[in-house]
């Protein structure tokens, strides 16, 4: 599950480009015509949702297919065997609902205000025990959670605080039974929400340290292939690694 596309190729169909064709086919077989000789439309037939294999639960956010709205990009998801939409606010979870759906990753905090800062400790926990009783209550897995920019911090003083804010929220996480995951971004691409400069949870190594030391089954990283590839490479490594 990655929060933000990959690099574009021209013999790439950009992922919103690929919905959107994806979307019409799926919204012609919603409406259970088809056209036969002489342009003959078939009487309407109820729609069969795709039947994946279950190897993979495959989720989707919904940032990456705007300005598609949430209602199209459900009723689409569900029809093509796609499980989640993610970082959907909780007032909106109904409509995940009502097509079988749900959101795998709740959103909480930012990315630029994160852990790595004592002052950002009152903010945050808030934000993380808001979402995870959200997603405890819904019956959702997991709430995503961040570092935080550098801005000038070393590494080093950013781990030790990271994993002191996190420890006061995770036996919170443990007892509603919800995972917390800290994710990877990389700080090298300068492109909106293709990378975010400065942002210190940057290498894998450095999340692991985070939950190592934490010490919690319910701590987790969101391994997002696209930002690990951009900084480390060696994808195929580092998960068996990790």
């Amino acid at each position: 599950m990655s929060r933000t596309p990959g690099a574009k190729t021209s013999s790439r169909i950009g992922r919103r480009s690929w919905l959107g064709a994806v979307g019409g086919i799926a919204a012609a077989a919603l409406t259970g015509r088809r056209a036969g000789a002489g342009d003959a439309v078939a009487a309407e037939a109820p729609v069969r949702p795709a039947t994946p294999k279950g190897r993979i639960k495959q989720s989707v956010c919904q940032w990456c297919f705007q300005p598609m709205d949430l209602e199209t990009l459900a009723r689409n998801a569900a029809a093509m065997g796609i499980r989640s939409v993610e970082l959907i606010p909780p007032d909106q979870w109904p409509v995940l609902e009502k097509h079988g759906l749900i959101c795998a990753l709740a959103s909480s905090h930012g990315f630029v205000e994160g852990w790595n800062r004592k002052e950002n400790y009152a903010m945050c926990t808030a934000k993380i025990k808001e979402a995870v009783d959200a997603t405890a209550a819904a019956g959702f897995p997991s709430v995503i959670t961040f570092s935080g920019f550098r801005k000038g911090m070393p590494d080093d003083v950013g781990l030790e605080n990271t994993v002191t804010g996190l420890k006061q929220v995770i036996g919170y996480a443990e007892q509603k039974k919800v995972n917390l995951c800290l994710e990877v971004l990389n700080s090298r691409v300068n492109a909106e929400m293709k990378g975010h400069p400065d942002y210190m949870a940057d290498k894998v190594e450095w999340a692991v340290e985070v939950c190592r030391r934490i010490g919690s089954p319910r701590m987790k990283i969101l391994f997002d292939i696209y930002h690990v590839q951009i900084m480390e490479g060696d994808i195929i490594t580092r998960i068996k690694q990790f």
